[in-house]
């Protein structure tokens, strides 16, 4: 637990279950299993993590007393595996869809368990869209508030967990940072060496997006930035054919550079530190990017806007028309950002937490129900 660390004053299951450590190694290994219930499900829902470390606590508890009372161990998890799929169709079948302001701010209010919260988070997705960019950033005051400024997302993360800045929430925070934009695998560190030693010497935090990189090059990125030699984060673009593309050309021309093609393998000679991309902050979780205040020209992000606007008056094919009509509404909405306030350090992480699981809960409510 946190033994030598401040005390934390929180409701959130997740934060609570990767906290609890036994003296006892076996009853250790049941809390762990249990952990990774909560982990699991903030994984994936970013919410429900009491929830789901309840159900798993239940099923635990019943499921020893069936092997106990002489039940065959295979059979009894065949049947929780049989009996989650029932319930899975279930609640398909019963959930119901968010549609209003009303409904979204009620569900982020009984999250949060705070009204004040949920208006917050309705007024956050009537500004982006209800599948819109909304993140969360430390407040320099007392108050939390709303505001949208530029930005873009795309499926993405670090190449190397060695990377991540925040251990517990296994995330890159990256302030400030020149961005390469890669059309193409990275193979080798020889490469972007030169951009390499021109971000040390320039002191910024880099950011390199690409399809892929070579074991080499990741191997060597996280061995530097664990040492201390630079600040760097490789991210692998998740995204295929035409949308990784896309997601590519978009976050090039946002953050003021382009997206570099290596197909003759030449490396990157001629860029330089200043033909690379600028933004505000980026934020890189496990299963995205998010990249805020881009320094992309206005004059040049119009421009982009109207061609992908060209494009889709010319477009017949609904593949084509969609992926245009989502790249479009992203890169004009921008991005949501919930800057949280609070009297101590304390008070202001707690309800970043609070505000965070709201968030998710909302999202998962508008997309599933």
């Amino acid at each position: 637990g946190r033994k030598f660390s401040n005390p934390l004053i929180t409701n959130d299951g997740v934060t609570i279950a990767k906290e609890i450590e036994l003296t006892d190694p076996l009853e250790n290994i049941g809390a762990k299993v249990i952990s990774v219930a909560a982990v699991s499900t903030n994984d994936i829902a970013g919410d429900g993590t009491t929830t789901a470390t309840i159900l798993a606590q239940e099923m635990t508890n019943r499921g020893v007393e069936a092997v106990n009372n002489g039940a065959n161990p295979v059979n009894v998890r065949r049947g929780i595996e049989d009996a989650s799929q029932l319930i899975i169709t279930e609640l398909d079948k019963r959930s119901k869809k968010i549609n209003t302001n009303e409904e979204i701010e009620q569900v982020a209010a009984i999250s949060s368990g705070s009204k004040e919260i949920g208006k917050l988070i309705a007024q956050a997705m009537a500004l982006v869209g209800k599948n819109g960019v909304i993140t969360t950033d430390d407040a320099k005051t007392i108050n939390t508030t709303l505001e949208t400024t530029e930005g873009i997302e795309f499926k993405g993360t670090y190449a190397s967990p060695y990377m991540v800045s925040d251990q517990e929430k296994m995330e890159v925070v990256l302030d400030q940072p020149k961005i390469l934009v890669s059309a193409m695998k990275i193979n080798t560190i020889k490469e972007i060496l030169p951009l390499l030693e021109g971000s040390m010497e320039n002191g910024n935090p880099l950011l390199i997006v690409a399809p892929d990189f070579a074991e080499e090059v990741v191997t060597t990125l996280a061995v530097n930035k664990l040492r201390g030699t630079i600040n760097v984060v490789a991210v692998k673009c998740n995204e295929y054919g035409e949308r990784q593309k896309a997601a590519l050309e978009d976050l090039a021309i946002s953050t003021g550079t382009l997206a570099y093609n290596n197909e003759l393998g030449g490396g990157f000679k001629d860029v330089t530190v200043n033909h690379l991309g600028e933004a505000r902050r980026v934020q890189v979780p496990k299963k995205k990017t998010t990249v805020i205040g881009g320094k992309g020209s206005k004059g040049n992000d119009q421009k982009h806007l109207d061609l992908l606007n060209g494009r889709l008056k010319q477009t017949t094919e609904k593949y084509d028309t969609d992926l245009l009509k989502e790249r479009i509404a992203h890169l004009s909405q921008g991005v949501a950002v919930v800057r949280v306030g609070g009297a101590t350090e304390l008070a202001q992480k707690e309800l970043k937490l609070r505000i965070e699981d709201a968030l998710n809960s909302t999202k998962a409510a508008v997309e599933e129900g």
